[in-house]
């Protein structure tokens, strides 16, 4: 709890902050204390409110990138500048969070959600190298739909470049990674204090999860764009020197030296390879790697022109690898690669982000093979060749497929109906990729695992586009299970998401026929009413 007594808040003395406008020199501005707001930050957290000034301040406002700049009483380090008071106000009005609240954030202390004021939380800048626009901007509002606190996409310059800092000073720009390598993804603000052992920044949370293990690092800041409504710093990676340990209401915090674990991430798009590393977190970590993956796609623009592609590769834990075989299909699309993206970003958040625990990938294989032609084919026809069996007996249809302007061909399936099975009324249907698992549930067969060593092999279980089978379902609805999820080829098609939901057992699965492997995806669904016979007397 932080108490700041007024008489000693608006002693007389010199106060002033820091910070890095251009380059990784801090530079001084004014501050003026206007008042002190109890519990304005949340229950046992206040904030300071104060007038910034100084020239560039008054020129530029508030800057996205100010986060953590210290402010000093007589060169006593009294807070930072965490919180700006107003989008359009004409006067450079900030919230500082007291330094007491911020140094017990490296002792785990301090609220990990955000407080009464985090609407006006200075914007962090999501900044990016390598990454194009609109999936920048796509990712930015991927944050935003988690419920993270607001970040504002900018462009900036990533690592390898010469001239940045090899150190975290107090007042200078700090980075923290998202991302790596052949694309950089990370948020600027500013250290407010540092020992060279253990840092402090930001002033407010980053995601506010609490305990954390991603990269810091230091960060030039090549200029600063002045704006009176969203002013923000440009800036560009540095080296890394640390972890944020603590990601906490009042500040961010961590330690210098020790580096944390990334997860490798490597995407073959046709000739082209890229590499990332990725840092690690339960439920950032899917966002960042579709846009990674949507982001590889859309720099080869012959992707966007339709016709179809597949994602193969492994997701590596230590209870065994996840198998991806994932298509998506479409005349004249110019959005294929989302689906493939959504998927991963689906596949990971299962494996990290679930109600059963959390296993961390320790790397990402992937491969994109792309055909101009559109591969999809489409269940158009179900003939069913004996309508009326006895149990032990076989069920055989022919279902006829047309591929996409193209010809058709007919399949022929046989499902053998078990011995001792009641006499009376069944549907059969042909089941694609994800329907096949969703009538397999929906008969009490493929439920999610309940044991997190157990999900891989449940994933891998799972059903793709390209297979087919042939199903008989007892149950006054069973002809209605598919009607959600069917797909049609006038649309882009893909693998619906696994999810760890359970189903109702509303069907009874009577016999299942063997899966047959198509040359590439098949969407549609295709049932026939059959009846099984009395035995013989």
């Amino acid at each position: 709890m932080v108490a700041f007594i007024p008489a000693l808040l608006f002693a007389s003395g010199t106060v002033h902050g820091i910070t890095v406008y251009e380059g990784d020199q801090p530079q001084r501005f004014g501050v003026t204390i206007l008042d002190r707001l109890p519990r304005g930050l949340g229950p046992d957290l206040d904030l300071i409110l104060a007038r910034l000034t100084g020239e560039r301040i008054e020129h530029t406002g508030v800057i996205a990138g100010m986060s953590g700049s210290p402010v000093y009483r007589d060169g006593q380090l009294i807070g930072a500048v965490g919180y700006r008071m107003g989008s359009f106000s004409r006067e450079p009005i900030a919230g500082i969070t007291p330094i007491d609240a911020m140094r017990g954030v490296l002792l785990g202390q301090g609220a990990t959600r955000r407080g009464t004021t985090a609407s006006q939380m200075l914007t962090l800048p999501l900044v990016s190298a390598g990454l194009d626009p609109a999936v920048a901007n796509e990712l930015g509002e991927s944050f935003k739909s988690a419920g993270y606190p607001r970040v504002r996409p900018v462009l900036g310059g990533g690592s390898g470049a010469a001239g940045t800092p090899d150190e975290l000073v107090n007042g200078g720009a700090i980075a923290v990674e998202l991302a790596r390598g052949d694309v950089d993804i990370f948020s600027t603000g500013t250290v407010t204090w540092t020992d060279g052992k253990s840092f402090l920044a930001f002033g407010h949370p980053m995601f506010g999860d609490g305990q954390s293990e991603l990269p810091v690092a230091t960060a030039w800041i090549s200029t600063t764009l002045p704006s009176p409504m969203h002013a923000f710093k440009i800036s560009r990676l540095g080296k890394r020197v640390g972890t944020m340990t603590q990601d906490r209401l009042p500040a961010i915090g961590g330690k210098i030296g020790p580096l944390p674990q990334t997860i490798p991430l490597k995407i073959q798009v046709g000739s082209s390879t890229y590499d990332v590393e990725m840092a690690w977190h339960r439920r950032v970590l899917p966002l960042i790697a579709k846009a990674v993956l949507a982001n590889a796609l859309k720099e080869r623009q012959a992707f966007e022109a339709g016709g179809t592609l597949r994602l193969t590769g492994t997701i590596t834990t230590e209870h065994g690898s996840l198998k991806l075989d994932e298509w998506t299909a479409h005349p004249t699309s110019m959005g294929l690669a989302g689906p493939l993206a959504r998927a991963l970003g689906g596949y990971l958040s299962v494996l990290i982000d679930n109600p059963i625990g959390s296993l961390k990938p320790s790397g990402l294989q992937l491969k994109v093979e792309h055909q101009s032609e559109v591969q999809v084919e489409t269940l158009r026809d179900l003939r069913v060749l004996t309508p009326r069996v006895r149990a032990g007996e076989d069920v055989v249809v022919v279902a006829r497929l047309r591929r996409y302007q193209g010809g058709e061909r007919q399949i022929r399936l046989k499902l053998p109906i078990p011995r001792g099975t009641a006499p009376g009324p069944l549907t059969v249907h042909v089941c694609t990729g994800s329907l096949l698992d969703e009538a397999e549930r929906l008969a009490g067969h493929g439920e999610p695992p309940r044991r997190i060593e157990a999900i891989v092999d449940w994933l891998n279980a799972r059903h793709g586009p390209h297979e087919l089978a042939l199903v008989a379902l007892r149950g006054a609805n069973s002809r209605s299970f598919a009607e959600v999820g069917s797909l049609t080829s006038g649309r882009v098609e893909a693998l619906a998401g696994p999810s760890l939901d359970s189903k109702a057992h509303v069907f009874q699965r009577v016999a299942r026929g063997a899966i047959i492997q198509n040359p590439g995806p098949v969407t549609g669904h295709l049932s026939a009413a059959i009846d099984i016979l009395p035995g013989a007397q």
